[in-house]
Parts: structure tokens; C-alpha cells; sequence
């Protein structure tokens, strides 16, 4: 069904590209989201039913690498999106739509049940955690401390070598937390690698917004690798926003 929704839908305009080249920048990040290996012509054509020859899909995904949007990690014909790609996908051809229904009773239930807790936010980062599977951070202006969760499943996700970046991120938050909450904003916005100045050399990206809580202000990051569902953490930051402003 995503994949029937994704070859009808018209990508917004974009003075850029033409719409084959937005179509196929789409997918081609759809595809490595999901299996994090590079996305080859013949495995587009293979998933997403294009209607086109391999040496057309071939040279147009050539072109988005001289465009800077892919690139090659090593000689196999395979690409995967560059820091670039990613910014382009999440602001010209990126549809944020609201979470599904079910989606929406199982957050609200599980909020709700800690809502007046006084570690709301540890809870709360615990519960975001097995709806974004990114390590979420959770914390209020008045505290000053971040509380996270999912630590161990994003280390499954990345390099190892970006470890360390990881660990620089969480400690420069926690130190300098009236900065990071300066980052923020009402509603959530994404940063990609160096958008982030906490971000710099490591592969990932951070979706990030406030929140209020009993009138105390809060700020939620969801940190994941740069190939995270950005369509689906902006969706649930848009919900618990709801939820709680």
C-alpha cells in the first residue's frame, strides 16, 4: 500500500528538478531508509514498478549524484543519499501527514497513564522511544537535565565510528542545556548532520520541538541515523504536541 501511494502522489513544485528526477529521489531514499544498503536502478525498478529502462533510471540517478543528492560509497553500482539529498527530500518532496488512527489511541493512552508523574519526562522519553525508534531526550527548562532512552537500539543502527559523536552529543546537550533549548522550537524541525552544531561528523539527524507540561517548558529530540523515517517522527512530535500544548 505505501509503495502504491508513493507512485501516485504528486511531489510538491520545486524550481529545481523536474518532477521524474523529485519521483525518483523520493524513492530512492524510501528504499535506503528501509534497508540501509545502497539503492541500485535495478532494485527500483524492481520495487517501485517503474515504467522506465535501467539506462534511463542509470543516467537520472547520475545526474542526482553530480547534483550532489547521491553519491556512491565504494565501487559498487549502488547509491545512497547524501546530507544534501536528505535536506532536499525533507523540504521539497517530504509529505508529513497525520499518524494513523490506531497509531494516535496507543500514544494517547500511554501519555495519559503518566501525565501527572512526577518523572514524567523520564517516562515520557520511554515511551516516545518504541514509537520512533530513535533515542529520544526529554526535558524540562526548570530542571535543566535531559533524560533519554533508546541508547542501545540506536547503537544497532549506526557505525560503530560514530560512537563517540553520539556520546559528544549527549554530553554537550546535558552541559549546555539552555543552548540546546534555544535550538528548539513550538513547532518540530529537523536537522540533518551539521545543521546541528552537536551533529558535526556524525551521520545522523535530529528532529526536534517544545512542549509545555503543568506550564513548565520542555523541549523532545528524537536522535537517529540520518536515514531515519523523518515523515513518521515529525508526525508523532506534530501528535504529542497536540497532546500536551
Amino acid at each position: 500500500l505505501f509503495v502504491f501511494f508513493l507512485m501516485i502522489r504528486r511531489p510538491p513544485r520545486s524550481t529545481l528538478f523536474p518532477y521524474t528526477t523529485l519521483f525518483r529521489s523520493s524513492s530512492v531514499i524510501q528504499e535506503y531508509s528501509c534497508y540501509g544498503k545502497p539503492v541500485s536502478s535495478k532494485e527500483l525498478i524492481e520495487n517501485y514498478l517503474f515504467n522506465y529502462s535501467p539506462a534511463t533510471i542509470r543516467s537520472e540517478m547520475n545526474d542526482l549524484e553530480i547534483k550532489g543528492l547521491l553519491r556512491k560509497p565504494h565501487t559498487s553500482a549502488g547509491r545512497i543519499p547524501t546530507e544534501q539529498g536528505y535536506r532536499f527530500y525533507v523540504n521539497e518532496v517530504m509529505q508529513v501527514k497525520s499518524l494513523e488512527a490506531r497509531e494516535k489511541r496507543q500514544i494517547k493512552t500511554k501519555v495519559n497513564k503518566i501525565r501527572e508523574n512526577d518523572d514524567f519526562s523520564k517516562e515520557l522519553a520511554e515511551v516516545l522511544t518504541g514509537f520512533s525508534e530513535s533515542l529520544v531526550l526529554v526535558g524540562y527548562t526548570q530542571e535543566k537535565h535531559l533524560f533519554f532512552s533508546g541508547l542501545g537500539d540506536l547503537f544497532e543502527k549506526i557505525d560503530q565510528d560514530i560512537f563517540s559523536h553520539i556520546v559528544h552529543f549527549l554530553e554537550e546537550a546535558e552541559k549546555d542545556f539552555d543552548s540546546f533549548y534555544q535550538e528548539s522550537k513550538e513547532k518540530p524541525s529537523v536537522f540533518i548532520g551539521e545543521d546541528h552544531p552537536l551533529l558535526r561528523g556524525a551521520k545522523c539527524s535530529l528532529v526536534l520541538t517544545r512542549y509545555k507540561q503543568n506550564d513548565d517548558d520542555g523541549v523532545i529530540a528524537l536522535l537517529g541515523p540520518d536515514r531515519m523515517n523523518y515523515e513518521h517522527n515529525l508526525s508523532l512530535l506534530n501528535y504529542i504536541n497536540e497532546l500536551l500544548n
